[in-house]
């Protein structure tokens, strides 16, 4: 599987890539063999542009790895005020609600 197909990173409408404050991180599948691709581009992006969107609303596979992923951006202050999670899809908010980690999505 490419990259591209796990997170697709794009800046809002209007605006260069080169010089966007914030670009949006696409993730449509975030399972254990996903996760590395993922944080890479994660960083890649925060290194770019300093703050990101990651966006769940297309996202069809998570598994606990990428629960974790999404855990430790939520609770690393130094990461979680620079990355905005948004659109969690119901795969996302039904396994999330399953590991007891609902709250960590509405608490930011």
């Amino acid at each position: 599987m490419e990259q591209t197909d796990i997170a697709e990173i794009h800046s809002p409408p209007g605006s260069d890539t080169q010089t966007s404050a914030v670009a949006t991180v696409d993730i449509r599948s975030l399972t254990i063999a996903d996760c590395a691709g993922v944080a890479d581009r994660i960083r890649s992006e925060l290194a770019s542009n300093g703050k990101i969107v990651l966006t769940l609303a297309q996202c069809e596979e998570i598994d606990t790895a990428g629960a974790q992923l999404l855990a430790i951006i939520r609770c690393d202050e130094g990461i979680a005020s620079r990355i905005s999670i948004e659109g969690l899809s119901d795969v996302v908010s039904d396994l999330l609600a399953l590991l007891g980690l609902s709250s960590l999505m509405t608490a930011h």
